[in-house]
């Protein structure tokens, strides 16, 4: 029976759940293709450390882990500079790759591409965007004759399980559930990646590229991150019949690609609204198909060992048939990335001032000279004497809105403008 010799970069929460994945479904694999899958090498950064797996596996030198009789490499380890060299050592080896790193995708995406394309060799990684999903893969398959013009998604788990903490028990504040996501293992000591939106943000590049055929790196994308989100706008939210979520979100218009990450006030009628704790989901707006959802596990070892032997399986597959790597410069094109500014939406805003009609009314004419229409305002003593007062506007492009806010700053001493939440309702 034939072997597919593989080659495992990297043996930490990821490795070893790819390493379990092929040690419980071989029989699967000859039954249904015929061969076997074989670990022959695995890399690691420290050989001594001790693992329960057969130590004669372990390599510390890459050259030593993609050797001739490797078919496919596996990348998993991480980071960038390194896992960036290993992929192109890979491909210049004719190796095609599996890999599940985002980071690297997200920034270096085109320069692999079009690596594996010189190579010709295949380069995956369904697992690099929400691992428990298959959404690159339907985006690249099942949706490769549809025109999408829209992916909106979920696609971090932390900040998912904080803000359903949040939403779920009224009254407990961002650094509670935080802490609370740390103890349960939801969250990292240094949680910024997650927390400001940056992990997001690289979902949305890899997203928005498959989407629009576009080169989008990490850079291009807007990201803002939830750790301003208060008790009092749980409240609002819920008030206004909104849920509060990070969303990753890309369309494609005429004029070029937005792209960004912010918390956002979503109508509780909306299907996304309801995805809770640490789940991911992505929405999808293409032509023929109208709107799709996908739902599951965004992280963890076996959800994301399970795109990545998805992705393995798929090269076999392609191997064995004799298809050969499509070329990237068919699909892929430089597009114009839309600043924030040029976006337009409706806007949630907190303010406290020192009275409440007179606040009111200082922060209205503002927004009518702006020519901003609003649809909602509350206000509300506080205990310490200060009003709060809320604003929902009607649809503003960014530009005029963050001008707006700016004047009322400006021109409104006694007047704090304590928080501002984008709110969606495209879908």
């Amino acid at each position: 029976m034939k072997t597919v010799n593989i080659a495992l970069l990297g043996f930490g929460t990821v490795g070893s759940g790819v390493y379990e994945a092929i040690r419980q479904n071989n029989d699967k694999y000859e039954k249904t293709l015929g061969l076997r899958l074989e670990i022959k090498k695995i890399l690691v950064s420290n050989i001594s450390k001790k693992r329960d797996i057969d130590t004669a596996l372990l390599t510390d030198n890459i050259d030593e882990a993609i050797t001739d009789d490797i078919d496919i490499v596996i990348e998993v380890m991480g980071g960038i500079d390194f896992a960036k060299k290993c992929i192109l050592t890979a491909f210049s080896k004719g190796k095609s790759v599996v890999s599940a790193n985002k980071d690297l995708i997200a920034n270096f995406g085109k320069e692999l591409y079009e690596a594996a394309d010189k190579n010709k060799v295949f380069f995956m990684y369904e697992a690099s965007v929400c691992g428990g999903i298959p959404i690159l893969r339907t985006i690249n398959e099942h949706l490769s004759g549809e025109k999408i013009s829209e992916v909106t998604g979920i696609v971090n788990g932390t900040t998912n399980f904080i803000l359903t903490k949040m939403y779920q028990k009224y009254g407990l504040t961002f650094d509670t559930v935080l802490s609370e996501a740390q103890e349960l293992g939801y969250a990292e000591a240094d949680p910024t990646a997650d927390v400001e939106g940056l992990d997001a943000a690289r979902k949305v590049a890899i997203l928005a590229s498959l989407c629009f055929s576009a080169y989008v790196t990490f850079d291009d994308v807007y990201s803002e991150g939830i750790s301003k989100i208060s008790p009092e706008d749980v409240k609002y939210a819920k008030k206004f019949d909104y849920n509060i979520k990070l969303l990753g979100i890309s369309k494609e218009h005429q004029d070029g690609i937005e792209a960004h990450v912010y918390p956002a006030f979503i109508p509780n009628s909306y299907q996304i609204s309801k995805v809770n704790d640490a789940y991911n989901a992505v929405y999808l707006k293409s032509n023929i198909l109208g709107s799709s959802m996908y739902y599951g596990a965004g992280a963890g070892s076996l959800p994301t060992a399970s795109a990545v032997m998805s992705d393995v399986i798929d090269i076999i597959k392609k191997q064995i048939s004799g298809e050969k790597p499509k070329k990237i410069d068919e699909f892929f094109e430089n597009k114009k990335i839309l600043s924030i500014e040029e976006i337009s939406c409706k806007y949630y805003v907190r303010f406290t001032a020192a009275t409440g009609g007179g606040g009111v009314s200082k922060i209205s004419g503002e927004f009518a000279k702006s020519n901003i229409n609003t649809l909602d305002i509350l206000t509300q003593l506080r205990n310490d004497g200060r009003y709060t007062i809320v604003i929902i506007t009607e649809k503003a492009k960014e530009k005029k809105f963050r001008q707006c806010i700016e004047q009322i700053k400006k021109n409104c001493d006694d007047i704090n403008v304590e928080n501002i939440i984008r709110i969606e309702e495209s879908n």
